[in-house]
């Protein structure tokens, strides 16, 4: 049985400025932008509260804007740590002020995600 592909992918606005960058298989990438627009269904205002975080915020702007998320993915591989570690790579390269993401990945956070891959 041939493993999953893993991910790094980026969101970017339309003027192609990076605003998350993110790992995953499937179609992880897009989950973000549904559960947003689900929110914006379903309520029917301008996002608050809990939910609407930095990242959902700037997802939310860009629909309600009526204008495309821009989706690249940046590396694929087979091994799920080395997407994650591709992941805080990137990151850190365009520093967390830069992003939405809500964490960096310095080292407690790496080992401890990490570790947990291990399981």
């Amino acid at each position: 049985m041939q493993k999953e592909v893993y991910e790094v992918y980026e969101l970017l606005e339309p003027d192609g400025h990076v605003f998350y960058v993110g790992s995953g298989n499937r179609a992880r990438k897009y989950e973000h932008e549904s559960d947003v627009r689900r929110y914006l269904k379903k309520y029917s205002i301008w996002p608050k509260g809990g939910f609407m975080d930095k990242k959902n915020r700037t997802i939310a702007s860009i629909l309600v804007n009526n204008e495309d998320i821009i989706y690249t993915v940046v590396f694929a591989t087979r091994d799920r740590k080395l997407a994650f570690l591709v992941e805080c790579e990137r990151i850190n390269i365009y520093g967390l002020d830069n992003l939405t993401n809500k964490a960096s990945c310095n080292n407690y956070v790496l080992t401890k995600r990490v570790e947990s891959l291990k399981r």
